[in-house]
C-alpha cells in the first residue's frame, strides 16, 4: 500500500546530491521468526541502493536486534 508523496523533501546521499521521493507507504519482510512490517517506507526512483533505518524498523515493530562482530579463529 502506497501513496504519492506530495512534499518537497529529498533524500540526501553521501555525495551530497538530493533525490526526490516518489511514494510513501509500507512494505513487508520475511525473517526466520517474524514478519515485520516497515512503515513510512520512502520510494526514491533514482536510488540504486535500499538503505534501512534499523532503529525505526525495530521501534515500529516493537522488536530488538543484537549486532555482533564475528571473530575469526
Amino acid at each position: 500500500m502506497s501513496e504519492m508523496y506530495g512534499g518537497n523533501d529529498q533524500i540526501q546521499v553521501a555525495n551530497a546530491l538530493g533525490m526526490e521521493i516518489g511514494y510513501v507507504g509500507q512494505s513487508s519482510m520475511r525473517t526466520m521468526n517474524k514478519n515485520p512490517v516497515p512503515k513510512d517506507v520512502l520510494h526514491v526512483p533514482k536510488a540504486s541502493k535500499n538503505p534501512i533505518y534499523v532503529h525505526k524498523l525495530l521501534t515500529n515493530n516493537n522488536d530488538f536486534s543484537n549486532f555482533t562482530k564475528r571473530l575469526s579463529s
